[in-house]
């Protein structure tokens, strides 16, 4: 399990670099100066984890169905955002459709701020003997010399646009099968039955059949209209 939240730790933090290379340099800044704040200001609450008590949030299956919920949502914003870049400019017909595009554009995604703070997490649990505030400080410096040059990085790598909102597109649908992985943690999520209900199967069959004639009958005669 353990393996499968690093791996979504690593996608996430790609993910949110690969779209900071879509937005403008102020917006980068911004959110690399947050993530870097976030950094300074979380290690009194970073100091009372322990090794014991993240393994046991790892093995807390309703808490990692929240987060893979909380993944799919991250996920699902992304995708839209995808979306809207793929396709053509149009013009919103309203003010909340403007808004709602902004707001997916510029939405930098929750998790990456999560995967700074368990950085951070480990970071203290390797340098051990060195002030807490000392290590905090000198990842946030880190945080905001590595993530805007990365972002310039894949810029340079990847120039075409296209090709990175793909690269973005299938790490999410990735992300979005690792979560599932995360959510069953090795239980069973629906338990058989040998009970077969026969009434109900005739019902639902009987439902289909119904349907799937009615449908004919209406494609037939709006062909014959036409």
């Amino acid at each position: 399990m353990q393996i499968v939240v690093v791996t979504l730790m690593v996608l996430a933090a790609l993910c949110f670099l690969l779209k900071q290379t879509f937005l403008s340099w102020w917006s980068v800044a911004v959110n690399t100066l947050f993530a870097a704040a976030l950094a300074v200001m979380s290690w009194p609450v970073a100091i009372q984890q322990s090794k014991t008590q993240i393994s046991d949030w790892l093995a807390n299956t309703s808490l990692m169905a929240d987060t893979a919920v909380l993944l799919t949502v991250e996920v699902a914003l992304h995708i839209v955002f995808c979306m809207q870049k793929v396709m053509p400019e149009q013009k919103k017909s309203n003010f909340f459709q403007k808004m709602t595009a902004k707001v997916i554009e510029y939405f930098p995604g929750l998790l990456f701020f999560a995967v700074v703070f368990c950085g951070l997490v480990m970071l203290i649990f390797t340098f051990t003997g060195v002030p807490f505030q000392r290590v905090a400080w000198l990842y946030a410096l880190s945080l905001v010399l590595f993530l805007p040059a990365v972002v310039f990085f894949f810029k340079k790598i990847i120039p075409d646009k296209e090709s990175r909102l793909e690269l973005l597109f299938m790490l999410n649908v990735f992300m979005a099968a690792l979560g599932i992985v995360a959510t069953v943690n090795g239980r069973t999520s629906v338990v058989g039955t040998d009970n077969l209900n026969v009434g109900s199967l005739l019902a639902v069959l009987s439902a289909v059949m119904l349907g799937a004639v009615l449908g004919i009958m209406l494609h037939k005669i709006k062909k014959y209209r036409k």
